[in-house]
């Protein structure tokens, strides 16, 4: 019986998922970029002070994939999923947890994105 219990707990060591975060969803983001999502925020805070702020609060929460903040108002709104488009827009930063948020859309080009006002931040993290 403790040859089975060992057995079986080291298949399920092996089988486990890790759910170390390798991601980092306030390492980087595109400032004076709003994103258009397909479905409301899974959550928002209001008053933070910086886009490093919402990455960070986007990395604490569980299934969120993408953020935009608004600067007027320090509003971070979440996402599951990243905007299905983006756009020049000053007063905003839109930021996502696999790093494409330097991936405008797929008809922006890098030298379009310079001649918009697009710019890509990268932030220090800590």
């Amino acid at each position: 019986m403790k040859a089975f219990l060992n057995l079986f707990i080291t298949l399920g060591l092996l089988v486990w998922p890790i759910s170390a975060n390798s991601t980092n969803c306030s390492s980087g983001y595109a400032s004076n970029t709003v994103g258009v999502f397909s479905g409301a925020p899974i959550t928002f805070s209001v008053k933070l002070n910086s886009p490093v702020d919402c990455g960070q609060k986007c990395d604490s929460v569980d299934k969120c994939a993408a953020w935009l903040y608004t600067e007027s108002s320090g509003k971070c709104e979440l996402y599951q999923r990243n905007a299905l488009h983006v756009s020049s827009n000053p007063g905003f930063a839109y930021g996502t947890c696999d790093g494409s948020s330097a991936v405008l859309n797929s008809s922006t080009t890098p030298s379009a994105a310079r001649g918009s006002g697009i710019s890509v931040q990268a932030s220090a993290t800590t």
